[in-house]
């Protein structure tokens, strides 16, 4: 995460320290280390257990797909749609009833049961992140979760897209609005009249500032080709451009925060 301390803040917690501490930050009360050896070593070295944050494990692919389609997926698939709607803070987003909702139905229905490992764990997961996200007293900026939101879609959010996709022969409604949403993002260029800061390659910049005009169906197909971004040409996925131009249509007719709401009514369905 990008920990941090809240400007405003500073002053009364120097007064409560009684000293001035330009290094100041807030933690998570969170760890988890998940260590990839075969048994031999967790004999020698006993440091997990009940109650430890630690983890023996045959192979740490799991657990490392457990953690970015979870936690950075999660963020990614949100993040974007999010602070169009008016948010700029990650707990923010969790004391909003539609947000909210949008995450918990997308972890919980999208992605959770798609990770490779036990659903209770993964589940468990999920809920600890949703935890962390509310925590009251750290600043997580979307803007910063933001960079380089191309390329983490493709690492976070993709690979949910497909794993969805081919258990279940159908597309997930949330995560293929995500893809809307960050199509709006990068073309939208102000929030309330007021122009916000996009931050990616120039690569990704280029292209965005090139199409900015588009129609829905025009950027969505476009940006879906671009197999140099997602290493495969998304058009190529069932259904996909289609749905995704729908929801961007809809964002730009609508607002980000109703198009947020009908979208997760009607994957509900």
């Amino acid at each position: 995460i990008v920990s941090g301390c809240s400007p405003e803040e500073l002053p009364s917690l120097w007064e409560r320290f009684g000293f001035r501490d330009e290094l100041v930050t807030v933690g998570e009360p969170f760890g988890m280390w998940a260590i990839e050896a075969p048994e031999s070593v967790a004999a020698r070295l006993p440091i997990d257990g009940e109650g430890s944050p630690v983890f023996f494990v045959r192979e740490l692919a799991p657990w490392k797909q457990r953690k970015v389609r979870i936690l950075n997926g999660g963020h990614t698939a949100m993040v974007p749609a999010a602070f169009l709607a008016g948010k700029d803070l990650v707990r923010e987003c969790m004391e909003d009833g539609v947000i909210h909702r949008f995450l918990t139905e997308t972890e919980e229905e999208e992605i959770v049961p798609y990770v490779p490992l036990p659903h209770a764990d993964a589940l468990s997961f999920a809920r600890e992140v949703e935890q962390r996200f509310e925590n009251p007293f750290l600043d997580h900026r979307l803007l910063d979760i933001a960079l380089n939101s191309v390329s983490k879609w493709r690492a976070r959010v993709l690979p949910s897209v497909t794993a969805y996709l081919e258990k279940t022969g159908r597309l997930p409604g949330r995560l293929t609005f995500s893809f809307a949403a960050l199509c709006a993002f990068y073309t939208q260029g102000q929030r309330s009249g007021e122009p916000y800061p996009v931050r990616d390659e120039a690569a990704v910049l280029n292209f965005f500032a090139a199409h900015a005009g588009d129609t829905a169906e025009a950027l969505v197909m476009a940006l879906a080709a671009r197999e140099n971004f997602w290493g495969q040409d998304l058009n190529r996925l069932p259904g996909f451009t289609a749905a995704a131009a729908d929801d961007l249509q809809r964002i730009r007719r609508d607002g980000m925060a109703a198009a947020m709401e009908a979208c997760r009514k009607e994957a509900a369905l």
